[in-house]
């Protein structure tokens, strides 16, 4: 069977470099498995397993593997994340286009094999400075990051090193895997994550969640032109809360009944604002324009060096 021609997005093929050449590779949550494909074609990896938790997409990457002769070298298998795989059955896993939180919850499934890992990629698409606390806490170190844009939407992809036991690595057999941690001290509420204090005074390790140390090390172009993005969103939503055409969602509003709401009811939205949140709401978006404007302006803008 002829082997046709498999293309990469950026985002991808980005994915696809982070991977160290001779590692078997497993990808969880593979989709159509082109990342993989492409890494055996290109003699990157001897080895691979395919890993997806929906029957559809795996139907489709066992054929697209077929179709390139790679059936031999990839094994392809239907289940949750790392409960179908084996220790030590890959030196490289790869985790991408899914929540942070989600990412968290399949190396927190089974820490054990986690801790094993030699090379993990992981790619949130979602509450990014979440996991990169939760992956600082227990003793994980991002080696490298890269923040990659493709039509129009910014993906950071982040690279690490082996795992290295931590202070904090307190997971145990028999605790709750989801939970580790996420819902207490290291969760960050997307209200509560830029204090409403002068940001001269946010911590290196705070800031490098937010932002990536190796991103702010780097200062590539992709990611001064997100954090330009970033920065007309923030300005764009004061705006809007100041004239009142941004509301505070209704489960915000259900929850907090004793609050007057004082501001008009927006017909294209159904939401409506709480007015004693609008000033809090407002102050939170202005501390993270300050951040992000000296992200911005200054190379050098944590306070003392990040340590992983």
């Amino acid at each position: 069977m002829s082997a046709k021609s498999i293309v990469l997005s950026k985002r991808l093929a980005a994915i696809a470099a982070f991977v160290t050449s001779g590692h078997r590779v497993c990808d969880i949550g593979c989709d159509h498995s082109a990342v993989v494909i492409s890494l055996l074609r290109a003699g990157i990896s001897p080895a691979a397993i395919v890993i997806d938790i929906h029957p559809g997409p795996l139907a489709i990457a066992r054929q697209r593997i077929a179709e390139h002769d790679l059936t031999d070298q990839v094994d392809v298998r239907l289940g949750d994340g790392l409960c179908v795989y084996d220790t030590d059955e890959a030196e490289t896993v790869i985790i991408t286009g899914m929540g942070g939180r989600l990412i968290w919850s399949i190396l927190a499934a089974d820490f054990t094999k986690t801790k094993a890992i030699k090379e993990l990629i992981l790619g949130p698409q979602a509450e990014v400075a979440e996991l990169r606390r939760c992956l600082r806490w227990y003793g994980f170190t991002i080696i490298d990051e890269v923040m990659v844009e493709e039509n129009g939407k910014y993906y950071p992809l982040l690279k690490l090193s082996p795992y290295r036991e931590s202070s904090n690595s307190d997971i145990s057999e028999g605790d709750d895997p989801h939970l580790y941690k996420w819902e207490a001290e290291l969760y960050i509420d997307s209200d509560r994550c830029f204090d409403t204090d002068d940001s001269e005074d946010i911590d290196a390790l705070t800031l490098a969640d937010r932002y990536g140390a190796v991103l702010i090390e780097k200062r590539e172009r992709v990611w001064l032109q997100y954090l330009r993005y970033e920065l007309a969103q923030t300005k764009d939503i004061i705006a809007k809360i100041l004239s009142n055409e941004c509301y505070l969602s209704d489960e915000t509003k259900s929850n907090d009944s004793s609050s007057e709401i004082t501001a008009v009811i927006n017909s294209n939205s159904g939401r409506y604002y709480l007015a004693d949140e609008k000033q809090k709401k407002v102050a939170t978006l202005e501390a993270k324009v300050k951040e992000i404007q000296r992200l911005l302006a200054e190379p050098q803008t944590m306070k003392g060096e990040v340590k992983s």
